[in-house]
């Protein structure tokens, strides 16, 4: 009786009770619902008028010899969900990626 006590204290430390609802969460399929025409156009716009407002981060082009700007790491948190075509956009004003 007391070992049993102790697997379930020590499973519980371990985290092991924690992985399995990870795993039940983790198994949902994701869903990528997006705006389509005209709000799309809007929202990249709203987009690439607040990328421009803020401060890029920088990276060295070692075969041009230039400082490329960069989109930080907290716009594409930020904005995840407008990302995968937001991206172009970025790309087409200067952007890397």
């Amino acid at each position: 009786m007391k070992n049993i006590r102790n697997k379930k204290i020590k499973n519980w430390h371990n985290g092991k009770h924690r992985t399995k609802k990870k795993t039940q969460a983790n198994n949902k399929p994701k869903i990528i619902i997006c705006c389509q025409g005209e709000d799309r156009k809007a929202i990249e716009s709203k987009l690439l008028f607040e990328l421009k407002a803020c401060r890029p981060e920088f990276s060295y082009n070692t075969i041009s010899g230039n400082w490329e700007p960069n989109i930080p790491h907290w716009f594409v948190k930020k904005h995840k969900k407008h990302m995968h075509h937001f991206r172009r956009v970025a790309k087409d004003h200067g952007f890397k990626n």
